[in-house]
């Protein structure tokens, strides 16, 4: 939360991150992939860069084909880097 608001931008959650963002922290725009939110929806719609903290962004390369954007993951675990979408820079 606190770099969704320094750098002023949305967060778009996945399933696994239930109950760590509060619903009501204002730049929560719900869930992505299958059962996604609209207004989820819409900002990945738009994005033309996702940072992915601690996921490996399940079904990413499924849902998320309509256009391009940069995907940037950070993750302890190297090995996780581009598993379920086409990695840009790994941290």
């Amino acid at each position: 939360m606190e770099l969704s608001k320094k750098l002023q931008i949305p967060l778009v959650l996945t399933g696994l991150a239930k109950g760590l963002v509060p619903e009501e922290y204002e730049g929560n725009l719900g869930y992505a992939n299958r059962a996604a939110c609209k207004a989820a929806d819409e900002a990945f719609a738009a994005a033309d860069l996702v940072i992915a903290l601690g996921s490996n962004f399940p079904f990413a390369n499924l849902v998320y084909r309509t256009h391009k954007f940069k995907f940037v993951q950070i993750d302890a675990d190297s090995g996780q880097f581009g598993s379920h979408h086409f990695l840009d820079y790994g941290v």
